[in-house]
């Protein structure tokens, strides 16, 4: 079957508004006269034959014109709503059978057998308007019955003066019009072979039809949900089931829910996916679990795919499996995890085995590079792996899948408390050995530690080179080395930073963190000279999808969750005394006003306003952040924020954190002790709600930079000293000193 006779079953099944379309047949097709290559009609005024005496007041020019102006020509404008539009297949409407003359389209429409001259009441055409549906407030009845009396007065018309006012056309369907579509040069399949696609839509789409049973099987006018999937076939006949998932796809073509162009942005991937994912809204739910979810994937590869095809090209990237492990079998914490995959290119046949690269947090350190099989194991909780294949030509595909590893049947009785499970460790003074602080004494040689991505303590570096370690310096007249330090142990050199007076009113660095990392622990030591009026001034962790861009310090419009968020410890400006506070600006943070979110700004929100967060004015503190983003892309699942102060844990928040209550932008927690979290009993039961800590919806969004910051006023200087930090995957404690 040629793509121009499946381009007019198409027209003739779906695009005028069949009411079942899934149910249809694919019958015998009428044979096409297709576009010949140079799109010349031919014709030839001297073979009209002449016209009969009773005929020649009905069949002139003037009278052909007349009637195509008055009945054919209003139905042919593209902006007007159409029965075929109820589709919206591939654009059709019936406009598209629009050719340069009256006399050219009535004779591209005769070689469709879309009239019938003979018959006219029988002509295909009548037939599909005819089964369209009123299901709009554009497409009526009327708009309906307008349509059809147009046509069947035309046809009639037709059958009886065409051959005498119009000279017959070698090529009818071929318009010579600049830029005007041709009836066959863009049909739905475009390259594509109809057993190809439908295979594979049949093993990546259709598969999956349960997701879909129910909504859009229901071919109800009264029903909102599009009626494109065919539910009612005997799944153990094959011939059956391929016809089923034939005419599906067609369907889908049908009611637009595929973008050829940018398949990414088609209906059928982002209907089913969460708000929160990038997906749209969707009346029966989210149905995807995640972009990881092999569903998503596999919609994905088929979009990808047809859309290749459609264009006549081949597709590019590799197609990755993952054949171990399975995602239903359960992993309990100390199995072995088999590590297998598969990757397939149309160009290549094999893709070398030293291209596939398997990554993961839950493997650690670890990597593997290769089909495998490898073994290795994996901590307690959700882990997503992800397989990379890189072909000859450097087109990149890939594959990722969800494991949950769950713990211990059994649980050993020895002591296995790792310090990264934070939560575990009872709050320390400072000087007790916590964290992997107490293995380094004076913090020597820490960032020899595996899993300490970066230390500074500013020692071993002079006035010339003390700032190389950074990524981007701003206020660069603000900072330089003093003598100082936390603890003489620790060394006698500090950076300081001012602001404002005689200085930049802002000075800040950033140090990139590259791979990104979902969680972080960050230690250092702050001193601020002057509280009597706290400055803005801080560490942040934060994650950017464009590493280039500075740090967002809009306060118009929260992060989207798939652009950039940032936690971080600064003092609580708003308190008028010296107390630490935990900020952040994600995708979640709330308005800085409940009264007029219309006219209001956002401003880092602040989390904690507790009275054990004491600063004291000139005085060294030992500050640890540790910032996770959830590991669950549609909810706050995972995410977590902690907050030490001299090895005290002041604050934990995670995803099942006792409710607190917002008043404006900032987050009153069931400890919250400091304004505006003193009056709890003006506060309803209704309005205590659990911190969202959904951070992200991207895969692509996670901790990639610290920053540490610092504002003045323009009329008073203010001065931050910072040292000894560190930067790790696990708990890292105040420095202890021998």
């Amino acid at each position: 079957m040629t793509w121009a006779k499946v381009f007019l079953f198409l027209i003739l099944f779906y695009a005028c508004g069949a009411k079942a379309p899934a149910q249809n047949d694919l019958g015998t097709l009428p044979e096409v006269v297709e576009a010949s290559p140079m799109c010349s009609p031919g014709r030839g005024e001297e073979n009209r034959p002449p016209i009969p005496s009773e005929l020649k007041d009905l069949c002139t020019d003037e009278a052909q014109l007349e009637l195509y102006e008055k009945r054919i020509a209003p139905l042919m404008d593209g902006e007007r709503p159409s029965s075929c539009n109820q589709c919206h297949l591939s654009g059709m409407d019936l406009s598209s059978y629009l050719r340069a003359t009256p006399c050219q389209t009535m004779a591209c429409l005769d070689a469709q057998e879309l009239v019938d001259f003979t018959n006219p009441k029988e002509s295909a055409v009548l037939h599909q308007i005819e089964m369209a549906e009123p299901t709009s407030e554009l497409i009526t009845e009327a708009v309906i019955q307008e349509e059809y009396d147009g046509f069947l007065e035309w046809i009639e018309y037709s059958a009886k003066c065409h051959e005498y006012v119009c000279a017959p056309y070698t090529d009818p369907c071929c318009d010579p019009k600049e830029n005007a579509p041709v009836i066959g040069s863009t049909g739905p399949l475009g390259g594509c072979t109809e057993k190809e696609i439908t295979d594979s839509f049949q093993s990546l789409v259709f598969r999956w039809n349960s997701r879909c049973h129910g909504c859009h099987s229901k071919c109800d006018p009264d029903y909102d949900a599009p009626c494109w999937l065919v539910e009612y076939f005997d799944e153990d006949d094959v011939n059956e089931t391929r016809k089923a998932a034939q005419n599906s796809m067609y369907n889908l073509l049908g009611i637009g829910a595929i973008n050829r162009e940018e398949p990414k942005k088609s209906l059928l991937l982002l209907k089913p996916l969460a708000e929160e994912d990038g997906g749209l809204y969707h009346g029966g739910g989210e149905k995807f679990l995640g972009h990881w979810d092999a569903s998503y994937q596999d919609f994905v590869l088929w979009l990808e795919m047809y859309s290749s095809c459609h264009k006549g090209e081949d597709y590019q990237r590799p197609v990755v499996r993952i054949m171990s492990p399975q995602t239903k079998k359960k992993i309990y914490a100390g199995d072995e995890i088999v590590l297998l995959a598969r990757a397939d290119d149309l160009q290549d046949d094999v893709v070398q085995a030293d291209t596939i690269r398997w990554t993961s947090l839950g493997f650690g350190r670890q990597s593997f590079t290769g089909y495998g099989p490898f073994v290795t194991t994996m901590p307690t909780g959700k882990h997503v792996i992800r397989v990379t294949a890189t072909d000859s030509d450097g087109n990149v595909g890939y594959r990722e899948l969800r494991i949950r590893v769950r713990a211990p049947k059994v649980r050993p009785t020895e002591d296995t408390t790792d310090v990264v499970n934070s939560t575990d460790l009872p709050s320390t003074p400072i000087n007790t050995p916590t964290g992997i602080s107490a293995e380094y004494p004076n913090d020597q040689n820490i960032d020899s530690h595996p899993i300490v991505l970066w230390a500074e303590n500013f020692e071993s570096l002079t006035e010339d080179n003390y700032l190389d370690d950074f990524d981007a310096v701003a206020g660069l007249e603000g900072l330089g080395i003093t003598k100082d330090s936390p603890q003489s142990e620790l060394g006698t050199r500090a950076l300081e930073m001012r602001a404002g007076g005689d200085f930049p009113v802002s000075t800040s660095l950033i140090k990139s963190i590259s791979p990104p990392a979902a969680r972080l622990y960050l230690r250092y030591y702050v001193r601020y000279p002057d509280m009597g009026t706290p400055p803005s001034g801080g560490f942040w962790l934060g994650g950017r999808v464009d590493p280039a861009e500075p740090p967002e310090q809009s306060n118009q419009t929260p992060p989207s969750g798939d652009d950039h968020f940032r936690f971080g410890i600064e003092p609580n400006k708003t308190l008028g005394s010296g107390y630490f506070d935990l900020h952040g600006r994600w995708m979640h943070m709330h308005h800085d006003s409940a009264d007029s979110p219309e006219n209001t700004t956002y401003p880092p929100n602040k989390l904690l306003h507790k009275s054990n967060a004491t600063i004291t004015d000139n005085e060294w503190h030992c500050i640890e952040l540790m910032v996770k983003t959830n590991s669950e892309l549609s909810s706050k699942e995972g995410a977590q924020l902690q907050f030490w102060l001299n090895n005290e844990l002041i604050q934990d928040f995670h995803d099942d954190s006792a409710p607190g209550f917002w008043v404006g932008s900032d987050f009153c927690s069931e400890e919250a002790d400091l304004p505006p979290c003193t009056t709890p009993s003006e506060i309803s039961e209704e309005e205590y709600v659990p911190l969202n800590l959904q951070i992200r919806k991207s895969a692509l969004l996670n901790l990639n930079y610290l920053w540490p910051r610092l504002d003045g006023d323009p009329e008073k200087e203010r001065r931050m000293l910072i040292d000894n930090i560190v930067l790790a995957h696990k708990r890292i404690g105040c420095a202890v000193y021998d």
